[in-house]
């Protein structure tokens, strides 16, 4: 069994095959932004750092995907004391519709009903700490990883 954290889709209807492929290929375009900007010696212009641009263009498009995350596994996403959502996959999550485009609406979900609320629609895809399994590969599509971990059992050293 991997650990390995990826946005998922559920493996029903079109639209939501093509969620995983936009996600999938902005993944590819978000690390590829990422390796080109930290090899850069360049400076962007102000026009192009403004976050309320990327905004703007999304909501001229009425384009929205809505995300589903825990809101309690920190530091990977979180519920601020304001109520929002924070942490990593919410990070991931708002770079990704950044880079497709389109809005980012992020939905709280209880850990256990989160791949039932994706498969009735309640959202659009899952940005989680979600380790791959067999059993959950048969219920949903998943991307790439964009995290990975080993996890160890490290025992209490006996005295003899």
């Amino acid at each position: 069994m991997s650990n390995h954290c990826a946005p998922i889709c559920a493996m029903t209807g079109k639209s939501n095959i093509t969620v995983a492929s936009r996600l999938s290929m902005s993944l590819f375009a978000l690390a590829t932004a990422f390796t080109v900007a930290g090899c850069s010696n360049s400076q962007e212009s102000a026009a192009d750092t403004n976050p309320e641009a990327t905004e703007t263009t999304a909501a001229s498009t009425g384009d929205v995907l809505r995300i589903g995350t825990e809101g309690a596994y920190a530091p990977f996403n979180y519920t601020n004391a304001d109520g929002t959502l924070g942490g990593f996959d919410v990070e991931i999550a708002n770079a990704l519709c950044a880079d497709m485009q389109v809005t980012c609406e992020i939905v709280a979900q209880d850990w256990d009903g989160i791949i039932p609320g994706l498969k009735a629609g309640k959202y659009d895809a899952i940005v989680a700490a979600m380790s791959v399994t067999p059993e959950r590969s048969q219920q949903v599509s998943f991307t790439d990883p964009y995290f990975s971990n080993a996890l160890v059992f490290w025992p209490k050293r006996q005295q003899l």
